[in-house]
């Protein structure tokens, strides 16, 4: 491959020199593509290019608009302009096979990292279940010689950081789960289109005989100079559609070896979750205890600033303990409800569909009842029965 892209490079500054001595006009050498695999012909090409596709994969070329009818008498500079894209394209054909073929971080370096990440965390989840507390971080083992009131906010703040974690780690999970059947329908599309292309081939290998008759059969010298020009793009032609369908074949192969990589993520991306899930049981269990702790002292000093207000003789002493008092019940009121939200997480999407899915169900069911106008014992208890369960949903 690199031989044949040297040759091209080559050729084309030929080519070029070429035109330049005609006064034709030419094209600026095609820049590299990044960060795809597939590889589409040059952008602004004529005769010979195609833009890629919008899911990337590379363009099929039709017979009617990118072959070089032999047949027809073209002028030396329009051959010549045709070779300079079909030798474009054939470089640019080169860069995507490489990367389809070696890309940056191979399947098989993906997929051992990945073996070892699941193996570090199964381990991981295997201590857990004999000693939970190793999950804990460092602000919930340390609490010795810390009262309540400083240890709540640390705990509270990396029970946040944990939930975003947990949060990451299942917006992944989607991921790789919704994009299965997008990659699917890809590989489908590949598949169809390596078959055309390996049939446009097929038609123009047919054709290399009728393409050197024309040479041997030249009448005059410009006609076999003409007739050789159209060989050498019959030729390159055939070697970029020969490429072609090679890009195409290592992009499945590629594709394949992804998949039981992603497998893998998957498998990483559920003990992940596990992790997390087991470390904000043990996170929020020791952050309601701590809470309480210091919702108890709260209620203790308030209780005491109450009993100052009560039976101090000096006004401004009472004040200043009644003040207190409440500003002491805030405080306690604002640590519960921080516990709620940080011990008692929102459902998850999961739960949100089922709930309404369920809710929508119970709409048409009652819709209907409404519109018989036949409600039966039954549907009373029913009813009543649906009233009972909307109060602990809603809180």
């Amino acid at each position: 491959a690199r031989d044949g892209e040297s040759e091209a490079v080559a050729l084309r500054a030929e080519t070029l020199e070429q035109l330049k001595g005609m006064g034709a006009a030419t094209t600026p050498f095609p820049a590299a593509p990044s960060g795809t695999a597939a590889a589409a012909p040059a952008a602004g090409s004529a005769a010979g290019s195609v833009p890629p596709k919008p899911d990337g994969s590379l363009p099929v070329s039709s017979l009617s608009s990118m072959s070089i009818d032999h047949g027809a008498q073209k002028p030396l500079p329009k051959l010549l302009q045709d070779r300079v894209h079909w030798l474009d394209e054939y470089v640019t054909l080169t860069l995507a096979q490489k990367r389809a073929a070696s890309p940056e971080s191979s399947p098989e370096h993906q997929a051992a990292q990945a073996k070892v990440e699941l193996k570090n965390l199964n381990e991981m989840l295997s201590q857990a279940a004999s000693a939970p507390e190793t999950l804990l971080p460092p602000s919930f083992l340390k609490t010795s010689g810390k009262s309540p009131a400083v240890l709540v906010p640390e705990m509270k703040d990396a029970i946040e950081a944990t939930t975003n974690e947990f949060g990451e780690w299942k917006g992944k999970m989607e991921t790789l789960k919704s994009g299965k059947a997008d990659r699917e329908s890809k590989q489908k599309a590949r598949a169809a289109e390596r078959d055309k292309v390996f049939q446009r081939v097929t038609t123009l290998k047919a054709k290399s005989a009728e393409y050197e008759s024309a040479v041997t059969d030249a009448q005059t010298l410009e006609h076999g100079r003409l007739a050789r020009e159209r060989l050498v793009n019959y030729q390159w032609e055939v070697r970029v559609e020969s490429l072609r369908l090679q890009v195409i074949e290592h992009q499945i192969a590629l594709e394949v070896k992804l998949a039981d990589t992603r497998d893998l993520e998957t498998q990483v991306c559920h003990a992940h979750l596990r992790l997390a899930q087991r470390m904000l049981e043990q996170m929020r269990a020791r952050y309601r205890e701590a809470s309480e702790k210091e919702e108890r002292d709260l209620n203790r000093a308030e209780a005491d600033e109450k009993s100052k207000a009560h039976w101090s003789g000096d006004p401004l002493e009472r004040f200043r303990a009644r003040r207190m008092a409440e500003l002491l019940a805030l405080e306690a009121l604002v640590l519960k409800s921080e516990r709620a939200l940080a011990t008692n997480p929102s459902p998850s999407f999961e739960e949100q569909r089922t709930l309404a899915d369920r809710a929508d169900k119970d709409f048409v069911r009652i819709k209907e009842l409404l519109d018989d106008g036949r409600v039966s014992r039954l549907d009373a208890i029913r009813l009543n029965n649906d009233f009972r369960r909307i109060g602990p949903e809603r809180e």
